[in-house]
């Protein structure tokens, strides 16, 4: 338990370097949701490579955004540049593999049952609702609610999986209120495989990238 602690601080180092106000160049346009999200569609990018284009692409930023972020990055020996585009190193896959491993699922979730906006994006979080501490940190939601508006998001949902349902942390009512329009996102979210602990975190909005973005910024408050 005390090295999964250490890890997650080291990760958090990792994100807080790549975006420091101290660093030399151009002052940093993006978030720690962005560098998660570069780091997560590079690794499964792999072996080929990125192009910056592409990735920039995928991240919403524009051209001199991207090239801020890829040059961070690799300062921080987190990727390579090659010919066939942006590469992870050694630590980069660490981390990549690390994120991975505790954000097993992520995909867009159908909400109009919850109001939530046109567009959901949700993130599964392994075992976070195991043990006291990380339910303190739940505290309903309120933090992470609070992260993903500042994430892009317009509204949010922590959701934990306990004994088969989707629950509202810390006070534990049920979330899955029948509903005779749709059973989604419940339907979507099981697909994911859930285990008893989880965390799911719901970012909506109308747009796409900033559900996610939100749902991410979520995230980060419980890695």
């Amino acid at each position: 338990m005390a090295s999964r602690a250490k890890s997650d601080s080291n990760n958090a180092q990792v994100l807080a370097r790549i975006l420091s106000p101290e660093y030399r160049g151009p002052r940093a346009s993006f978030g720690s949701a962005q560098v998660l999200k570069a780091i997560l569609v590079t690794g499964r990018s792999s072996p080929s490579g990125i192009g910056r284009g592409r990735l920039g692409s995928e991240l919403g930023l524009g051209q001199g955004e991207i090239r801020t972020l890829i040059h961070r990055m690799k300062d921080n020996g987190i990727i390579t540049i090659e010919s066939s585009g942006c590469k992870l190193t050694e630590l980069g896959r660490k981390l990549y593999l690390e994120f991975q491993r505790k954000l097993p699922w992520s995909g867009a979730v159908d909400c109009s049952s919850l109001g939530l906006g046109r567009s959901c994006w949700a993130v599964l979080i392994r075992g976070k609702y195991i043990g006291v501490a990380n339910r303190k940190k739940l505290n309903r939601g309120i933090e992470q609610r609070d992260a993903a508006l500042l994430g892009g998001a317009s509204s949010a949902l922590t959701l934990v999986f306990k004994k088969g349902r989707f629950l509202i942390p810390v006070e534990e009512t049920d979330a899955e209120t029948p509903s005779a329009k749709s059973d989604e996102p419940w339907r979507t979210l099981r697909s994911a495989n859930p285990e008893e602990g989880d965390v799911v975190i719901v970012g909506g909005s109308d747009e796409k990238l900033s559900s996610e973005y939100g749902a991410l910024s979520a995230v980060l408050t419980l890695l």
